[in-house]
C-alpha cells in the first residue's frame, strides 16, 4: 500500500499524536510548526500541560485556534511525566499512536513513511527512523546509536535485542498501533528507563522495524551526566513515587527496571520455556551492562530528611579541535586530567557538569545553559592545537558577563597555560599552571588569592580520587584499540613529570622534571575497579614514559599475576627503560603493545633531539618484542631542523628494519616553549607561524603530503605565491598608521592571532616620523604589506591608496591603537557570504583604557532596517570594526577625499544607498580610548564633518522621494510588490511556484526566496532569475516557517508584501487584481478565495 502524501483530512484520524508539554516555550513553537508541516495531513494531535509555568499555554491555545486537529488540556499540577503520557494514550482515536515532545523536530515525511512500513506490514508493532542528535540551537550533535530492526527475528529473539542492544531513548518516538499501547498498562511501570521498557513489552507484541534514513530531530537539552539523571529523572517521571528513588544507586535503579522486564515475561504469550531462558537471560543483561546486583536485597526506601550541604556548581570543559592542524585530533579518549579535577570537585561537596567540545563540539555557550545550571565557575581545558575555540569561548563567555547574561568567574587550566601564558586575555579570573586539582578547590572555594595559581606538586599522587569515570562512560569515547581483544579499553594516566631533556618537548615547562607516579598497588586498585564496575577488557597507558620507574613497573606486574587479573595492557615507554627480563615480565602480565619514541635513525638528529638513547638500542628493545610477541608502535619525527636526506633515509632504513607492527611519522612542528622552538625562531627556519604560536619549518607542506597523504589538513594555514606573498587573499585588512609606536605592535599581532588565515595586511605608513617605521619591520609574515607614504596624505587619502592595492573581495578595516578579537575576521566573513545583499558588517565593541582593560560595552544597531534610519541620527559603526565587500567600495569611488574626518560616516551613508548594513550584535573589536585619540582633539572639526555627511545623506533621499536608493544610476526600480517564499526541502514544488509568479500580469514585483536550511536550491533560483528580480537567502540552520517569513519581511522593498508557501501556485492575474483593489480602495489587506487542490508526482514533475 502506498500513502499518499497530502491525504483529505477526515473526522477519524489515522494518526494520533500525543505531546505532553511542560515549561518548554523555548522550543515549543519549532516542534509543532514541525508537526503541522508533516505531508501527511489526516492525525489529530492531543497536547497535555503538566501546568507549565511559562509561555507553553498561549503558545498552545493559539495553534489550537488556527488548526482544528490540535486538541488542548491544562492539568492543575504538575502530576508528572507518566500521568502526562497515560492520559494521551488513552485519548488517542487513531489507527496509530506516536508520541509528539516538546522541543524535537521531525522531517516533512516522517509520519508518510512510516505508514509505509506500518500498513504494509502488519506483523509491526513499532516502527523506528532512526535519530539524529541535536543541540539547543539546531546543530548535529552525530547520529543516535539505535537501529534495532527485529522483523526476521522471533519475539524470543526480538525483545533480547531490545534489551541488550537499545540505547538512550529516541526510540519511544517512533510510530506504534494504538491498541497495543493502550493494552500495556504504562502507568503500571516501573518509573527508571520506562520508555525502554514500553519498547521491550511492545517488541513481544509483535516486530521493530527500522527505517534507516534519519526522520527524527532529537534535541538534547538537559545534562546527560549519570548523577544527574539519577537525581531528576524520578522526579519529572513521577514527582511522587520519584522521590524515593533519587536515593538508589545506578545499578538498583537498573533493577528497578530489570524487575519490570521479568514482569513483562511472565505476561507474555511466550511458552514456558522461552519465559523461563528469557528471564534468565535479562537478568545476565543487566548485570553486565549496568551491574545489577540479583543476589543483593533491595534497599528499603525512606523519603530523604538530611539537607544538603551547597556547594558551587563547576562547569568543566575541553575546546573544540580544529580544522586544521598539523597534528592529528581524530583519537577521541576520555579526558583523565579533567576526570581527577571534577572527581576532587565532587568529592568536596559540589555540583560537577561537564562539555566535551573536544569530543563532540557544542554551542552551550549560545543557550541558556549557564543560567539554567546555575553555573558558577567556568574552566576550560586549554591546549595549544585546539587553543582556537579556546580563545571564542573566552570571549563569550566575557560577552556574557558584559551584558549581565551570566556573572559567574572565568578558570582557564591545561598546557597551554604554562608555554604561553601571555595569550590568555586579562579578563580570565584565574590561571592555573601545573597540576590543577588543589588549585581548583582553592579557587572555588575562595582560598586563592592571586589571578595565575602556580600549583604545588602533589606529593602523594595515591591520595587522588579516581578520575569520574560515571561522567565518561556513556560517552562516544574511543573505547577500543589496536592489539585489544575487546572493549571497553579504558585510557589512565598513572605518573606526571618527565625527568628526561628532549628538545621537542614542552612537558617539562607544564610538569616539570621531577617524575611522580600512583603506587603499583593503587594502579592495579583502580583497574580491578574498572573490571568490575565497567566491565574493562583492556588498559592504555597514555602517559609519557610507564616504564621509568622500574621498580613500580615489576610490582605492578607482580601484583596482576599474583591477584590472577587478566586484562590486556598497553604503555608508552623509551627504548632505554627495558631490558628483556623486563619485557618478559610485563608480557606475562597481560602487555600486548608498547609505544616507543624511536624519533630518528640517525644518531645526529637524535643528539640534536637529546633523546639519550642509539639506534643500537632502539634494535635491541624491538628484537626483545618481537622475541616475546609484544606488538610495536614507532614513533618517529621527520624535518627536523638540520635533517639531510642522509638522515632521513637511515631512520626509514631503521624502520625498514626494526619492522615495528605500526609507523606513526610526525613532520616536525615547533611547539612553544620548548628548546628546538627557541633554536628555529632565532636562526629563522620556519616559513610560518600559526595564531596559536606554532612554527612550520620550510618545506613542511611536502612532507606533509609524504607522510600524511591527505589524511587530514595538516598544510601551513595560507599559501605563497611566486613573490612570498600570500597567494589568493579573500580578505584584505587595510590599516593607516601616522606615528602609531604605542599600541602598533599589538594591534598587528591582534591580526595575524585571527582564528581565519586567508588574508592579507596592508599597512599604510603615512610618513611617521617616531619608531613605526621599525616595529614594522619585525613582522616576518607573508601577509604582511607595508606601503610606505613619501609625505603625510592624512588617513582618508592614505586608506583609498590601501584598498586600491587590495586583493581580497572584502575589506577589512583596523585602526593601529585598537584590538581586534581572534574570531572577528572569522565571523564577518561568515556573515557576509551568507547575505550576499549586505555590503558591509560591523559589530559592536569594547571601549578599552591604555592599558588595553575593559572600560565599557559599546551596543550598535544590527538590523538594517534600523540602521537605515538610525544613521541619519548618528554613526553606528565603529570604523575600525568593519569589513565590507571591494566591489561596493570601488563603485562609490572610495572614501570621499575632502572629507578630513567623518570620511568613514560618509561611506556608511553612501553605502546605505544602494546596500544593506549589519552590525554583530557579539562584539568583535576593541576601541582604545586614549588621551590623544581624534574625538578628543579634533571633536568640533569631526563634528562639522558628520553634520555634512548627514546633510548629503538627506539631499539624496529627497532626490529620490524618500529612498535613495530608487535613484542611484543603475539601481532597480523599487518593486512595487514583494513576494515572500519561504521553501524548506521541497525542490521541486518550489520550481513550478516561482514560475506561477513570473507569469503574473502584474510584472513590477521582486521575489524573496528564504531557504529555511533544507536542500539546496540555489541552482533552480539562479536558473529562473533572469530578470534579476529574484533574492535568494538560506539559512544556517533550521528557525521555522515564521522566522523564514520575518527574513523575507526584513528583506522586503515593496510597497506591499505577499506570501506564497512553496507547493502553492498563484493564477496569473492574482498580483494585479489585489494591487488594483488596494490602490483604488482605503483597505490595507486584501486576499482572494484559494483553490484547493491535490498535486501528485509523475514522471519527476508534479502534476494537478
Amino acid at each position: 500500500m502506498h500513502i499518499m502524501p497530502s491525504p483529505k483530512i477526515t473526522e477519524q484520524p489515522l494518526v494520533t499524536i500525543g505531546m505532553c508539554v511542560f515549561n518548554c516555550d523555548r522550543f515549543l513553537v519549532k516542534a509543532l510548526d514541525s508537526l503541522l508541516s508533516q505531508e501527511y495531513k489526516n492525525f489529530e494531535l492531543i497536547i497535555s500541560d503538566n501546568a507549565s509555568e511559562d509561555r507553553t499555554q498561549e503558545i498552545c491555545l493559539e495553534y489550537q485556534a488556527r488548526d482544528p486537529r490540535i486538541q488542548y488540556s491544562r492539568n492543575e499540577t504538575n502530576m508528572g511525566a507518566i500521568f502526562n503520557g497515560v492520559k494521551v494514550i488513552n485519548l488517542a482515536r487513531g489507527k496509530y499512536f506516536m508520541f509528539g515532545s516538546d522541543h524535537d523536530l521531525w522531517h516533512p515525511s516522517f509520519i508518510t513513511k512510516c505508514l509505509e512500513v506500518m500498513e504494509n506490514d502488519p506483523g509491526v508493532a513499532v516502527c523506528c527512523p532512526r535519530a539524529l542528535r541535536i543541540d539547543a540551537a539546531d546543530q548535529s550533535l552525530g547520529l543516535a546509536r539505535n537501529q534495532i530492526e527485529t522483523r526476521n527475528l522471533s519475539l524470543f529473539e526480538g525483545f533480547r535485542r531490545m534489551i541488550w542492544d537499545v540505547s538512550g531513548g529516541d526510540m519511544i518516538y517512533g510510530m506504534m498501533r494504538t491498541p497495543l499501547i493502550q493494552g500495556l498498562g504504562v502507568e503500571s511501570l516501573p518509573i527508571w528507563a520506562q520508555d525502554q521498557l514500553i519498547l521491550a513489552a511492545m517488541s513481544l507484541k509483535g516486530a521493530i522495524a527500522h527505517i534507516p534514513e534519519p526522520l527524527f530531530c532529537w534535541r538534547v537539552i538537559r545534562d546527560e551526566a549519570t548523577d544527574y539523571r539519577i537525581k531528576t529523572v524520578p522526579l519529572r517521571m513521577d514527582p511522587v513515587k520519584g522521590e524515593t528513588l533519587t536515593q538508589l544507586e545506578l545499578p538498583q535503579l537498573w533493577r528497578t527496571f530489570g524487575e519490570g522486564c521479568l514482569a513483562i515475561i511472565d505476561r507474555s504469550s511466550l511458552s514456558d520455556q522461552e519465559k523461563v531462558g528469557l528471564r534468565a537471560d535479562t537478568k545476565r543483561c543487566l548485570t553486565t551492562r549496568y551491574g545489577v546486583n540479583w543476589e543483593e536485597e533491595p534497599p528499603t526506601l525512606q523519603p530523604e530528611t538530611k539537607p544538603r550541604k551547597k556547594g558551587a556548581n563547576v562547569l568543566l570543559t575541553t575546546s573544540a579541535a580544529p580544522c586544521q592542524s598539523p597534528f592529528s585530533t581524530s583519537e577521541k579518549r576520555p579526558p583523565i586530567g579533567l576526570g581527577f579535577l571534577l572527581a576532587v570537585l565532587r568529592e568536596a561537596g559540589h555540583e560537577v557538569f561537564f562539555i566535551d567540545n573536544y569530543l563532540q563540539p557544542s554551542n552551550f555557550l549560545e543557550t541558556d545553559y549557564l543560567q539554567d545550571k546555575k553555573i558558577d565557575f567556568v574552566g576550560i581545558y586549554a591546549n595549544t592545537i585546539c587553543f582556537r575555540d579556546t580563545r571564542r569561548m573566552l570571549h563569550r563567555l566575557e560577552y556574557l558577563r558584559q551584558t549581565g547574561q551570566w556573572q559567574g568567574k572565568i578558570i582557564v587550566g591545561g598546557p597551554h597555560t604554562s608555554v604561553a601564558l601571555d595569550t590568555i586575555p586579562p579578563f580570565v579570573d584565574y590561571v592555573v599552571q601545573g597540576e590543577g586539582e588543589q588549585a581548583i578547590l582553592d579557587i572555588v572555594e575562595g582560598r586563592a588569592t592571586e589571578r595565575v595559581v602556580k600549583c604545588r606538586r602533589i606529593q602523594n599522587l595515591d591520595d587522588l580520587p579516581m578520575p569520574a569515570w560515571d561522567l565518561f562512560i556513556h560517552q562516544p569515547y574511543n573505547w577500543g584499540g589496536d592489539w585489544f581483544p575487546g572493549t571497553p579499553v579504558f585510557t589512565m594516566n598513572t605518573s606526571r613529570g618527565c625527568p628526561f631533556h628532549c628538545t621537542f618537548c614542552s612537558v617539562g615547562s607544564i610538569w616539570g622534571r621531577k617524575y611522580t607516579c600512583f603506587s603499583a598497588e593503587r594502579v592495579v586498585a583502580d583497574i580491578e575497579y574498572l573490571i568490575e564496575t565497567y566491565g574493562a577488557k583492556g588498559i592504555y597507558f597514555r602517559e609519557d614514559n610507564f616504564t621509568v620507574n622500574r621498580e613500580r613497573t615489576e610490582k605492578f606486574c607482580h601484583l596482576l599475576l599474583d591477584k590472577g587479573i587478566k586484562i590486556a595492557w598497553a604503555c608508552e615507554t623509551r627504548v632505554d627503560s627495558l631490558d628483556r627480563d623486563l619485557v618478559a615480565l610485563m608480557q606475562r602480565a597481560g602487555l600486548c603493545a608498547l609505544y616507543f619514541g624511536v624519533e630518528s635513525g640517525s644518531q645526529k638528529i637524535l643528539d640534536l633531539l637529546r633523546k639519550g638513547i642509539t639506534p643500537e638500542q632502539t634494535r635491541t628493545a624491538f628484537s626483545w618484542c618481537h622475541e616475546y610477541g609484544v606488538n610495536t608502535a614507532a614513533s618517529v619525527i621527520v624535518g627536523v631542523p638540520g635533517e639531510t636526506p642522509q638522515d632521513l633515509q637511515q631512520t626509514l632504513a631503521l624502520i625498514n628494519e626494526i619492522k615495528p607492527t605500526v609507523t606513526w611519522y610526525n613532520v616536525f612542528v615547533g611547539i612553544p616553549r620548548s628548546p628546538l622552538y627557541r633554536q628555529v625562531l632565532q636562526n629563522h627556519f620556519y616559513e610560518f607561524i600559526d595564531d596559536r604560536g606554532l612554527v612550520y619549518l620550510k618545506g613542511h607542506n611536502q612532507r606533509v603530503k609524504d607522510f600524511y597523504g591527505g589524511q587530514w589538513d595538516a598544510a601551513i594555514p595560507v599559501c605563497k605565491n611566486a613573490q612570498g606573498e600570500i597567494a589568493d587573499p579573500r580578505i584584505s585588512v587595510v590599516m593607516s598608521v601616522y606615528n602609531g609606536a604605542p599600541y602598533l605592535e599589538a594591534a598587528i599581532n591582534s591580526i595575524l592571532e585571527q582564528t581565519y588565515a586567508n588574508f592579507e595586511f596592508i599597512i599604510v605608513n603615512d610618513a611617521s616620523t617616531d619608531n613605526t617605521s621599525e616595529i614594522l619591520q619585525i613582522f616576518d609574515d607573508c601577509r604582511v604589506r607595508v606601503i610606505t607614504n613619501p609625505e603625510n596624505l592624512g588617513l582618508t587619502k592614505s586608506l583609498n591608496l590601501g584598498i586600491n592595492a587590495a586583493r581580497g573581495l572584502y575589506i577589512a578595516r583596523m585602526d593601529a591603537d585598537d584590538l581586534s578579537l581572534p574570531h572577528r575576521l572569522e565571523k564577518q566573513l561568515e556573515f557576509l557570504e551568507k547575505n550576499p545583499g549586505h555590503a558591509l558588517v560591523g559589530s559592536s565593541y569594547y571601549q578599552i583604557d591604555e592599558s588595553g582593560g575593559i572600560k565599557s560595552l559599546i551596543r550598535v544597531l544590527t538590523d538594517d532596517r534600523d540602521l537605515q534610519t538610525g544613521l541619519l541620527q548618528q554613526n553606528w559603526f565603529g570604523h575600525g570594526s568593519v569589513m565590507m565587500r571591494k566591489e561596493a567600495f570601488v563603485q562609490l569611488g572610495g572614501y570621499e577625499e575632502r572629507f578630513k574626518y567623518a570620511q568613514d560616516y560618509d561611506l556608511w551613508l553612501r553605502l546605505a544607498d544602494n546596500h544593506r548594513l549589519a552590525n554583530l550584535a557579539e562584539p568583535l573589536y576593541c576601541w582604545r580610548a586614549t588621551s590623544s585619540c581624534i574625538s578628543n582633539e579634533k571633536a568640533q572639526e569631526q563634528q562639522h564633518f558628520a553634520r555634512l555627511a548627514q546633510k548629503r545623506a538627506r539631499e539624496r533621499q529627497n532626490l529620490a522621494g524618500g529612498d535613495a536608493r530608487q535613484q542611484k544610476p543603475g539601481a532597480p526600480a523599487l518593486p512595487l510588490v514583494s513576494v515572500i517564499v519561504p521553501t524548506y526541502n521541497r525542490p521541486d514544488m518550489l520550481m513550478a511556484t516561482l514560475q506561477s509568479i513570473l507569469n503574473q500580469t502584474h510584472q513590477n514585483h521582486e521575489i524573496i526566496v528564504v531557504n529555511d536550511c533544507g536542500l539546496d536550491v540555489a541552482d533552480i533560483v539562479g536558473w529562473l532569475n533572469q530578470g534579476q528580480n529574484i533574492t535568494y537567502v538560506k539559512h544556517d540552520r533550521n528557525r521555522g516557517l515564521a522566522a523564514a517569513r520575518n527574513t523575507g519581511l526584513k528583506l522586503a522593498r515593496g510597497k506591499y508584501i505577499a506570501y506564497l508557501d512553496d507547493d502553492d501556485l498563484f493564477y496569473p492575474d492574482h498580483l494585479e487584481t489585489l494591487v488594483t483593489f488596494l490602490e483604488t480602495t482605503e483597505y490595507r489587506v486584501a486576499y482572494t478565495d484559494a483553490l484547493r487542490a491535490h498535486q501528485a508526482k509523475d514522471k519527476g514533475r508534479y502534476v494537478t
